[in-house]
């Protein structure tokens, strides 16, 4: 479960509280899991971004309607504040989650988690001058801030620092890199954003998906932004690749489309 400090917490819920929601297919369940908590002053709402790390806690998040705690066996009660981790089926209006089950299992699908394999090499073989010499230890202030940087990343898998540059740079870095550095390298020239555009781009999309808008992230490794939202809307996302262009920024649904993830002749669930 994500846990995040108090100041966090209120920067990203103040977030939450302007404008814009996806474009919401009709009859659509979702599924989540999630924290439902009720507090003195508000009734149930459904922990969809960052929750406050104290005891108890506590979270921002859309009001869920047609919930009874008698539902959920495992809450938790304490200075007036109630809570519970459930995996839920509702329907989603773009204000409010109804839920229509609380189901005895995770949801069938979620966002990808990440992993070693997030993060590969740039080439197959890496070149050094000397295979021996310790990236662990060489650092290049220069290199983190070179605006044909496009990203910087290290793998153990073959052993390399691995470098993306913009065409036509990649014999000057080179050249920067091999001053200090004799050891494995993979340096190759693509034609991605670079790390200070994705991060401009987050920025922008922070504020555009007003509530939808759940937390954001660069992918320098990718050249991508990838941003959680209450759900991955379709349509937003062909805007966004016409806006950014295809693959600059995906869309990740924290509610789980259950029409997706259906077996083709009708089971699941």
């Amino acid at each position: 479960m994500r846990r995040w400090s108090a100041a966090i917490l209120v920067a990203m819920v103040t977030g939450a509280c302007n404008g814009n929601s996806a474009v919401i297919p009709k009859g659509e369940e979702y599924e989540a899991a999630a924290m439902v908590l009720e507090a003195e002053g508000h009734g149930p709402v459904l922990c969809l971004g960052p929750i406050l790390a104290s005891l108890p806690p506590g979270c921002g998040g859309p009001p869920v309607r047609n919930w009874h705690w008698a539902k959920a066996p495992q809450k938790e009660t304490q200075a007036g504040v109630t809570w519970a981790d459930v995996n839920l089926r509702g329907t989603w209006d773009g204000h409010a989650f109804t839920v229509t089950a609380v189901l005895d299992h995770p949801p069938a699908a979620g966002t990808p988690s990440s992993g070693a394999s997030s993060f590969p090499p740039a080439c197959p073989t890496p070149e050094a001058i000397d295979p021996t010499a310790s990236f662990e230890e060489w650092g290049d202030p220069g290199l983190q801030s070179d605006p044909d940087v496009a990203a910087l990343w290290v793998t153990y898998e073959p052993r390399a620092v691995n470098v993306v540059v913009r065409p036509g740079a990649g014999a000057r870095v080179k050249e920067d890199i091999r001053r200090t550095f004799p050891g494995p390298l993979c340096l190759v020239e693509r034609d991605q954003k670079s790390r200070t555009e994705l991060r401009t781009i987050q920025h922008r999309l922070t504020e555009r998906l007003g509530s939808q808008f759940l937390s954001g992230a660069v992918d320098e490794v990718r050249g991508q932004v990838v941003v959680e939202v209450i759900v991955a809307d379709p349509a937003r996302q062909a805007e966004l690749d016409r806006e950014f262009s295809a693959g600059v920024v995906r869309l990740t649904g924290r509610l789980q489309p259950v029409s997706r993830n259906r077996p083709p002749h009708g089971g699941g669930g």
